[in-house]
């Protein structure tokens, strides 16, 4: 998302939750689905741009230095 490339996940619980708004979910098991949604994206370009834009701002709010303190935190609680 940082690179600003779209993004196609596994669908999950955890990966619905953070990004669908962002990303395009399938099941990543099969590959009909996978390419279908590259194919959707490479063939649409206000779907690529819309989904670029929302994935990077959301990317800003996941970084390193904050998963590496909330870890630290953690530690520290225990």
């Amino acid at each position: 998302m940082r690179s600003k490339t779209p993004t196609i996940l596994h669908r999950n619980p955890v990966y619905e939750e953070l990004f669908s708004e962002v990303s395009v979910m399938v099941d990543g098991n099969n590959p009909e689905q996978v390419g279908c949604a590259i194919k959707e994206i490479y063939n649409n370009p206000e779907k690529y741009k819309k989904l670029v834009e929302k994935a990077y701002t959301l990317s800003h709010k996941y970084t390193w230095e904050q998963s590496a303190k909330i870890t630290h935190e953690v530690f520290e609680n225990l």
